[in-house]
């Protein structure tokens, strides 16, 4: 059953006549015997094939992390549909995921049913993006949802593109019998398919020495030389609030940002940032990295921010250039002519000085600058 959460303006999409867009619904469906429930919100900016992301709530949490997120807004900014869906019930109040019991709860077969659902009901194509962004207890899920292994690299939160293998035990990607890291090069893997990353501040980070965030660094560095890659130094990207680092020889390492003076929450940014990296938009959201490139039509050099690509947002800080395509290096200027030069075509003599080149000289029509 499905039921509106939220009362906002509704747009019908063209394609998906009787299905309405721009709103919140919670759906439930039967599992493993169970009924268990999701939010969605489908977009009224994008229509349906700009694929779909799921967010994972920490454990004690629900599917109420989705304004943590700003999922609504970042759907209607990228086009997205957006899927956040509850755990398992715990004892108490509040849901978790089961990343560690093999005769638990499949949460990995559960994910697979929801997005199934989702995506023939709102008939998004097979190639199109998607997404698992998980926080703590989620960011486990979203590890095995990616056939990714995290447990080397202390971060609080994982982004991934969802693979169709993924199962629970894992033994799919990066993972061996019994859930073991495959130590070596993967040339299948995906660029861009893993966003990782953590607070400053975060109690995940604590232990790490000699302080929390170069300990991470580190560890990053040895997954960049258990995996064997070039020993060469991260690229860093700075943005408000954070600092991203990859090895452009390792992309199977993906993307490690941290965030300065945060604990152990989501920030709103992480939706947007793991998003344009996982989709290969090469833009970080709220920095639109000072690239020069030129303004598109519809985009605003100065009170717009870069969302992607070739794409313009209404909202967010203000970009220092506008998106698009990189602007071509202008080309050196040339030795700027003498003062009172003659321009070709003028009548000259001996001691004249002929501009562009050209020369004093006598034809028909008497003395003239004339290119020889």
């Amino acid at each position: 059953t499905t039921q509106p959460t939220m009362l906002v303006p509704l747009l019908l999409s063209p394609l998906l006549p009787r299905l309405v867009a721009g709103i919140w619904t919670t759906s439930q469906i039967d599992f493993e015997g169970n009924t268990r429930s999701y939010k969605k919100y489908v977009p009224s900016s994008s229509g349906v094939n700009s694929g779909l992301m799921v967010f994972l709530h920490g454990q004690g949490g629900s599917f109420d992390v989705s304004s943590d997120y700003q999922v609504d807004k970042y759907a209607e900014i990228f086009g997205f549909v957006g899927i956040v869906p509850n755990g398992t019930p715990m004892g108490g109040s509040g849901y978790e995921w089961n990343i560690d019991i093999e005769d638990g709860p499949n949460e990995v077969s559960f994910i697979h049913a929801v997005i199934e659902e989702v995506a023939t009901t709102h008939n998004i194509l097979a190639g199109t993006p998607k997404i698992a962004l998980g926080f703590s207890n989620g960011a486990g899920l979203s590890s095995l949802l990616g056939c990714y292994d995290s447990s080397d690299l202390y971060v609080a939160h994982v982004g991934v593109q969802i693979k169709s293998n993924a199962d629970f035990p894992s033994t799919c990607g990066g993972f061996g019998v019994g859930g073991k890291r495959l130590r070596r090069r993967d040339s299948t893997v995906n660029v861009n398919s893993t966003w990782n990353a953590v607070g400053d501040q975060d109690f995940f980070i604590d232990s790490l020495e000699p302080t929390p965030v170069e300990g991470l660094l580190n560890q990053f560095l040895s997954l960049r030389d258990a995996s064997g890659c070039l020993q060469e130094d991260p690229s860093e990207t700075f943005g408000a609030g954070f600092t991203c680092y990859s090895y452009a020889s390792c992309p199977e390492l993906g993307q490690l940002c941290v965030y300065d003076n945060t604990p152990h929450v989501i920030r709103e940014s992480m939706t947007p940032n793991a998003w344009a990296y996982l989709t290969a938009s090469g833009v970080q959201y709220n920095t639109c990295y000072d690239q020069g490139w030129a303004p598109v039509d519809g985009c605003s050099e100065t009170t717009e921010c870069c969302a992607g690509e070739g794409q313009c947002q209404n909202s967010g800080p203000p970009a220092k250039r506008g998106c698009g395509s990189p602007s071509p290096t202008p080309s050196p200027p040339g030795p700027s002519p003498p003062q009172d030069c003659l321009p070709i075509g003028e009548k000259c003599s001996d001691d004249s000085i002929c501009c562009d080149g050209s020369v004093c000289d006598k034809g028909q029509g008497g003395k003239k600058c004339r290119n020889l």
